[in-house]
């Protein structure tokens, strides 16, 4: 626009709208399970299952459920929402919170399973033609390998 390359008109058609209002649609979904406080009873099920099994089982179980709400989520609210869990768990445990909080941020940006997941991922649907089905097939995989690479790098880099 500011080269005069472009109209306004053609750039308005550019748009992807349908990624525009998809997006609109998902954040109140993250408001609404903060608020109502569903992502908190899901942290806390989780933590309560895994918390006899070890250091490395909250982690793990704690990065999963970072990850599942990214899916839906965007990343950050989903770090946001699980942040104060971590830390009570961790210091419920009597370990560090790093690496649990380490584990979290890097889970949330492991969402590849839908598109979303991530504004990118709208966006690239939407040019290419995929399907939501795509993505579940492409994305599962590939959550699984980064999702275990995680559990079990990050207590190197932040141990327990």
């Amino acid at each position: 626009l500011l080269f005069k390359t472009l109209t306004m008109e053609q750039a308005y058609r550019a748009i992807e709208w349908r990624a525009i209002f998809l997006v609109a649609a998902v954040l109140p979904v993250g408001m609404a399970m903060e608020r109502t406080g569903a992502a908190l009873l899901m942290a806390n099920t989780v933590t309560a299952v895994a918390g006899d099994l070890g250091n490395y089982a909250i982690l793990g179980a704690l990065v999963v459920l970072a990850s599942l709400l990214s899916q839906g989520l965007d990343g950050a609210p989903a770090v946001v929402l699980l942040a104060p869990v971590v830390i009570g768990t961790a210091e419920g445990l009597g370990i560090s919170a790093r690496p649990l909080m380490m584990g979290v941020s890097l889970a949330a940006s492991a969402a590849f399973m839908t598109p979303f997941s991530h504004k990118a991922n709208l966006l690239v649907m939407g040019a290419g033609g995929y399907r939501s089905s795509d993505y579940l097939k492409v994305g599962t995989p590939l959550t699984l390998v980064v999702l275990l690479i995680i559990v079990f790098l990050v207590p190197v880099f932040c141990p327990f």
